[in-house]
């Protein structure tokens, strides 16, 4: 079917042309992909209902309830006359429109659900791959109205997906985060219980109040950072200055505790000497140690708990709980005999479970590399022509990390990964999707595990059996070789070097006899 507009002469083909006329939007040459049937109602449903049912309540005429709601008679007539036919006279029956649907309100409602926990799963449908999926489903489900273009190309049709997501806005289309499969499966239910188990634990023994319940973490910093977004020209790329394309590197270490309070942070610089510009403009109490690559290690850690031990006022007599990861540089029997010494009670997250469960990362470290890029930006703009180096990165970062380090950002932390106040349920089971696919349940009935018990006994002695026979046919070969007459005069050779071979009474024999009858007995 095709279509000339009548304001622009412009000719279109009704089933491909999706732009709007260049004239006139409401043109008959555009055709918009949300299509509307022309026997669609005009009038509200829900006014019409609230008509029939006053005129079923109140007893009055047609004509009354259609002026009271602003219906039409014919129409309000027309629901009467279908409630007689189709129900008792008194029952309000919506007009069925003529549509074909190819699925139900509850079969869509099933194809979100089903799309959005496997996206869960980490096993999202791209669009080709999901338009496939709801050909299947609709065959599955032996729909009356599959279009014949759905079977041709073997999928659903790009206007029907646009109108799907338009109808279920809780859908979207999203480039994923790349995830390793670890870190998909190292999240699940047991690994939590097992750290708020050590946690609680904790608590409960050395009695922790807030403010000595801290958590430590390190990220990586850059003078090259990620550029915020601009505003600019849409449909074309742009960019951003930068002084170089890569830049150096620095790690750096946040402290909070459950008060929302933050600390002094400790940076790693990659450095062999020490300069006195690294520490200006930082936060008074700053740390600044040097390394090779600037990387986190054994006695780098070391060096950090003594300047937690600054800043906390650790001791025997006044313990704080520390919350980390647990990465290998962390473990060290240093680190172990200093914090023991100062009062340090360490508890340490699951592998590749930081992002759920440790706060600086839940709401701290991302709000503080936002600001970091800000800062840098603004730099950027007011010097054009100066590179920021390492020396001016540590101000930088501090003053960030005081922007945002305040009770709000920090205690939400602690609130959401369950740490302070204690939540073992903060967690729901949507969030453990990811690792469902790796996780075997367990055995239907108690009874199974005495039957494996009893094949494996099985199998045990039938091997022992077997053991047992070849000794037995060992001992019968001896035996035969020694009654035999013509071979006596080799015999007895062999009797001078090896007595016990003819001896029937010899310690051997004797042995071999004990061990059938052993044997038999337990047989029997």
């Amino acid at each position: 079917m095709s279509t000339t507009c009548l304001l622009c002469s412009e000719y279109s083909n009704s089933l491909r042309r999706r732009s709007v006329c260049k004239q006139d939007p409401s043109c008959l040459a555009a055709m918009p992909r949300n299509y509307q049937p022309k026997n669609i109602l005009t009038t509200d449903r829900t006014n019409l209902e609230k008509a029939f049912n006053h005129r079923i309540e109140t007893g009055c005429s047609i004509r009354t309830a259609c002026t009271l709601f602003g219906v039409k008679p014919s129409t309000l007539g027309d629901a009467f006359t279908r409630s007689i036919k189709e129900s008792d006279g008194r029952t309000f029956v919506p007009k069925h429109q003529n549509i074909r649907k190819v699925f139900s309100d509850a079969q869509e409602l099933f194809i979100e659900e089903y799309s959005i926990k496997i996206a869960r799963m980490f096993y999202g449908l791209p669009t080709r791959a999901f338009r496939r999926m709801v050909l299947k489903y609709a065959e599955a489900v032996d729909s009356p109205a599959i279009p014949d273009v759905w079977r041709r190309e073997g999928m659903a049709t790009r206007d029907w997906y646009y109108a799907y997501m338009f109808r279920h806005p809780k859908l979207a289309l999203k480039a994923p985060e790349g995830m390793s499969l670890a870190r998909a499966i190292a999240f699940n239910r047991v690994n939590v219980e097992v750290f708020f188990k050590a946690y609680v634990e904790a608590i409960e023994r050395h009695s922790f109040m807030p403010a000595r319940i801290f958590n430590l973490d390190e990220s990586g910093l850059s003078t090259v950072m990620k550029p915020c977004k601009v505003v600019c020209e849409r449909g074309r790329p742009v960019a951003s200055q930068v002084a170089r394309e890569r830049g150096n590197h620095m790690t750096f270490v946040g402290i909070v505790n459950a008060a929302g309070h933050g600390f002094p942070p400790v940076f790693i610089i990659a450095r062999k000497k020490m300069n006195g510009d690294f520490q200006r403009g930082t936060t008074p109490g700053t740390t600044v140690l040097l390394q090779t690559k600037g990387w986190m290690d054994h006695e780098r850690f070391v060096q950090t708990l003594e300047h937690l031990h600054k800043v906390s006022y650790s001791s025997v007599e006044n313990k704080i709980l520390l919350i980390m990861d647990n990465a290998e540089c962390h473990m060290s029997i240093h680190a172990v005999e200093y914090a023991i010494q100062h009062g340090i009670v360490i508890v340490t997250l699951p592998p590749h479970t930081t992002a759920k469960l440790q706060p600086l990362d839940v709401s701290v470290f991302g709000p503080f590399k936002s600001v970091l890029r800000s800062i840098q930006d603004d730099f950027k703009l007011s010097n054009p022509h100066v590179a920021i180096t390492e020396h001016m990165l540590p101000e930088m970062a501090c003053k960030a990390w005081d922007k945002v380090c305040n009770v709000t950002n920090i205690t939400n932390g602690f609130r959401a990964t369950g740490i302070f106040p204690v939540n073992r349920n903060i967690f729901p089971d949507d969030v453990f999707a990811g690792a469902e696919v790796t996780e075997q349940a367990p055995p239907d009935d108690d009874d199974d595990l005495p039957q494996t018990l009893a094949a494996k006994e099985e199998k045990k002695r039938r091997s022992e059996e077997k053991k047992r026979e070849k000794k037995r046919e060992q001992v019968a070969r001896q035996a035969a070789k020694r009654s035999e007459p013509d071979e006596a005069s080799s015999s007895d050779e062999e009797a001078v070097d090896n007595p016990a071979l003819c001896d029937d009474s010899s310690e051997y024999s004797d042995e071999f006899a004990e061990e059938i009858e052993h044997d038999e007995n337990h047989l029997r």
